[in-house]
Parts: structure tokens; C-alpha cells; sequence
């Protein structure tokens, strides 16, 4: 049995309390029923077409607001929404590096790196890719990624602290850090030598760079 997420049509599993599209919170309702009128989804998600909110909600094409948060979106003449986050500018690259860290999976050596730029702040998504839609930091094909949502967790690189963050996204599965698994959408200071799961199968420590 699947919940299907009354807000953007997508079909979870039966154990989700979060929409892994959306990030909606399925406990909110109980008309969740597969036979339920939208089953047929959403225009556009099939196709994996839409946008994101600032905050990370998935919303239908052609939609001017967000119906998860509220917030306005930006207006689009296509139907060719936002696919993937939106890709910094060679001018938000472009400052001075404060600090590089590497968030390392020596079991699947697997290796990513973190540059914290001053004055900039970047969210890099983690997660796996589904049609058109590649995250930041795409987990597919490593051992135990079926476990890892689409959308599962974000990192935070805030070049004006000179911090790293990582945050869950309401996944299916969860994100730990050190055993203690975040709650969705908190919000966690990591220092190097943490370690980081998603979904208790994908393991990560934070190294300096």
C-alpha cells in the first residue's frame, strides 16, 4: 500500500511520514487512500516537472504560489520548470575560500568537497536522482542507497560562520549524526570527525580538507 500526498500527488511508501516530494506531513490526514481521486497524480509529476519553493517544497507546474509554505514563486512561460537546484552563478562562485572540508565514505569510497566561500552561504542537496531531477550530491548506485530518499537531507555551507550544517528533509528513512537521529528540518552545527548516516546505511565522516 502507498500514501499518496494529497498536496503533490506522489506516491510514498506505506512508512512515510513525510511527503518525499514535497516534504508535506502525511500525518496531517487521513485520506490517504490509494483509491483516492488523485491518484492519477498531479499534471506534470509524472514527468517529474515542477518547481521548489526556497524551502524546499515541490510544487506542480505553473503554480504561483507554494502550496505547502506560502511563499511566492517565480514566474515561469514554460512548463520546463526547475528541475534541479538552481545552479550558482560564476559570480556566487567566484570569493575568497574560508574553508575546505571532504565528507568521505571510505567504506564506499566515495568522496565529496565542501568549500565554504566568505560572505556566501550554498545548500547542497543529498539525495538520489529520479528522471531528471540529480541532486547535489547524488548517492545513486552506492551500496545502500535504496534507502536514501530522492530528496533526503540537506548541507548547509555558511561562509560567514564558517560552518557546516546538515539537515533532514523529512526522509523516509532519517539522518543520524553521531547515532542521534535528527528530527525533519533540524538544523545541526557538524565539527570535523562526525559521522553521518543517512538512512543507517550510507555512512560519511566529515575530514578536514
Amino acid at each position: 500500500m502507498t500514501k499518496i500526498c494529497p498536496i503533490c500527488g506522489y506516491r510514498n511508501r506505506d512508512s512515510a511520514e513525510y511527503c518525499e516530494r514535497c516534504l508535506f506531513n502525511l500525518s496531517d490526514t487521513d485520506d490517504l487512500n490509494p483509491k483516492a481521486e488523485n491518484e492519477e497524480g498531479i499534471e506534470g509529476m509524472e514527468e517529474g516537472l515542477g518547481v521548489y519553493c526556497p524551502n524546499g517544497h515541490w510544487n506542480p507546474p505553473g503554480a504561483k504560489f507554494c502550496q505547502v509554505c506560502g511563499v511566492p514563486l517565480e514566474d515561469k512561460d514554460t512548463q520546463e520548470e526547475l528541475l534541479l537546484p538552481p545552479e550558482e552563478s560564476e559570480e556566487e562562485e567566484k570569493g575568497q575560500i574560508m574553508k575546505i572540508y571532504k565528507l568521505v565514505s571510505h567504506d564506499a569510497e566515495f568522496l565529496v568537497e565542501l568549500s565554504l566561500y566568505k560572505g556566501k552561504i550554498k545548500e547542497m542537496l543529498i539525495g538520489r536522482k529520479s528522471g531528471k531531477n540529480i541532486p547535489d550530491v547524488d548517492l545513486t548506485g552506492l551500496k545502500g542507497a535504496e534507502v536514501v530518499s530522492r530528496r533526503h537531507a540537506n548541507l548547509i555551507l555558511d561562509g560567514n560562520e564558517g560552518e557546516i550544517y546538515v539537515v533532514d528533509l523529512g526522509s523516509t528513512n532519517g539522518t543520524f549524526v553521531n547515532g542521534e537521529k535528527l528530527k525533519p528540518g533540524e538544523k545541526i552545527k557538524l565539527k570535523i570527525g562526525d559521522e553521518i548516516l543517512f538512512g543507517k546505511a550510507l555512512r560519511f565522516v566529515l575530514e578536514e580538507g
